[in-house]
């Protein structure tokens, strides 16, 4: 998102050069039309096609829409079609074309300008390339990828020459005849944005996903390539300045730029991979502080897994340790009823069946209490669970014969979950002796 957002930047300012040009024009202000006094004016067509192709961009490089899209590769292609009019008729020696003066008249007698209102060959030629290469951004074969790096990469070079050899010299590095049609300082500082936009636009495919990565080759790259870019210009600035101030001569300017430049490159490169180093090492240490977390998470597992199976062998235990006086409580109990019934009253033979009910309760208790410790172990079939009908059976369940009736569930949502293992939670709990569960605190407690 940060190289999309940077990519419609660079698309505003290339809006921002082509309306400032188009309204230098309108309203007759000259400065705008070059930037530099005695140099090329940029065209009307020129900063047209330059305000569409930014809008383009920002349209493109943000918005995921279909119109969005739509509007931008309607706006690239029509300046697709403007600029290769205008290379065309270069090409068939056209020189009275009309879409040169369709937009704005331009007076003759304008400096290093061929016809008037016709921008440069190689300004069509750019324009040219950039429309296409916006028409072919949302394109993902990896041929039309190429394509538009390609040519976002040459639009990109032209307008740091152009823009360099101004910066450097007040003018452009080659001069022809006057008569001919130059490229511009503000085409040339729009060139230079639209292809750096158009570079960034995409940074999901190509070149620019490498760099748009949060690996360290991906940092080191975003860190590198401006820089790779820089350092050479401005060194080269700093020894046309020494030459142009007397304070050396060229074969000594030439010798100190060489000198400078290798050394202020070996320095960027230190220190971007002094920073890379820092970056893995602080990623190796993070790797080895996880790695040693998931040791001790393994461990514990480990632990937990020996709790569990000693807790397992302890409950089969108790149960079979549970189990021998409840059986002999209940043998004896039936032999005392059936041998000895006659000889007993009504009240003795109520309570030794009150004692053999419990025994067998008892029993089934533990029954369930080994039933759910293997809940746990068990694989949970995730289902819709109608949860009033289980509350019902829980009742029913717990609730004495004659109570079983007297509760009213009401509508509940449905749950997510393995309704075996909640009945059989269900009916544990409902099993337990009353006097054994933990009582209310409060009387509207529930």
């Amino acid at each position: 998102m940060y190289f999309r957002r940077t990519a419609a930047g660079f698309g505003l300012a290339v809006c921002a050069i082509g309306s400032s040009s188009l309204a230098s024009w309108l309203f007759g202000i000259e400065t705008l039309k070059y930037y530099l006094p005695g140099t090329v004016t940029i065209k009307f067509n020129t900063a047209l096609l330059f305000l569409l192709l930014g809008a383009s961009l920002c349209a493109a490089a943000l918005s995921a829409s279909r119109l969005a899209s739509l509007a931008a590769r309607v706006l690239a292609g029509f300046s697709a079609l403007l600029a290769g009019g205008t290379a065309a008729a270069y090409f068939l020696g056209i020189k009275n074309f009309p879409l040169d003066q369709l937009f704005f008249r331009e007076p003759a007698g304008y400096l290093y300008t061929l016809t008037p209102g016709r921008m440069a060959l190689e300004t069509a030629l750019g324009l040219l390339a950039a429309s296409i290469a916006l028409l072919a951004a949302d394109c993902r074969r990896a041929k039309a990828v190429l394509l538009r790096e390609a040519l976002s990469g040459a639009v990109f070079l032209a307008g740091l020459t152009v823009t360099v050899g101004y910066w450097f010299s007040g003018h452009l590095l080659v001069f022809t005849s006057p008569s001919r049609t130059l490229i511009s300082l503000p085409a040339g500082l729009a060139f230079l944005l639209l292809g750096a936009g158009l570079l960034l636009a995409r940074p999901d495919r190509g070149l620019a996903s490498l760099a748009a990565t949060a690996t360290a080759s991906g940092r080191l790259m975003r860190l590198l390539v401006p820089g790779t870019i820089a350092i050479p210009i401005l060194i080269r600035w700093a020894r046309v300045r020494g030459e142009t101030l007397g304070l050396y001569g060229t074969e000594t300017g030439m010798a100190l730029m060489v000198v400078s430049t290798s050394a202020a490159m070996a320095a960027f490169l230190y220190a971007a991979m002094r920073q890379a180093y820092a970056q893995e090492r602080e990623k190796a240490a993070k790797t080895a502080q996880l790695e040693r977390s998931e040791e001790e998470l393994k461990r514990v597992n480990t632990r937990l897994a020996e709790a569990n199976k000693e807790l397992e062998a302890f409950s089969y235990s108790v149960s079979h340790d549970l189990r021998a006086p409840l059986r002999g409580i209940e043998g004896f109990s039936k032999i005392l009823a059936e041998d000895y019934g006659p000889k007993l009253d009504a009240e003795a033979l109520r309570v030794i069946g009150v004692i053999r009910h419990n025994t067998l309760k008892m029993a089934q208790l533990i029954d369930d209490m080994l039933a759910f410790s293997r809940v746990s172990r068990s694989t949970v079939n995730k289902e819709k669970v109608d949860m009033a009908e289980l509350a019902r059976e829980a009742w029913r369940d717990a609730a004495p014969a004659e109570k079983a009736g007297l509760c009213s569930v009401p509508a509940l949502p449905p749950a997510a979950g393995d309704s075996a293992m909640l009945r059989r939670s269900g009916a544990t709990c409902s099993r337990t002796p009353l006097n054994s569960r933990q009582k209310p605190r409060s009387p509207g407690s529930r």
